[in-house]
């Protein structure tokens, strides 16, 4: 019936970012929240923190 017009190949990226927090980066999709882990609130990671220190963005 209807043809894509353009199709999306899957690819990983890797990127660097600065976190506020240590402890281990996760995807959204592995949060026990529903409206997190089923994309309702769109891609993303989350962090799991492992020390107790937190800084505040500039």
């Amino acid at each position: 019936m209807f043809r894509p017009i353009r199709t999306w190949k899957q690819r990983t990226v890797s990127i660097e970012a600065a976190a506020p927090v240590a402890g281990r980066l996760f995807p959204l999709r592995e949060v026990s929240d529903d409206n997190f882990s089923r994309g309702y609130l769109g891609d993303g990671v989350a962090i799991e923190p492992t020390g107790d220190i937190a800084i505040a963005p500039l």
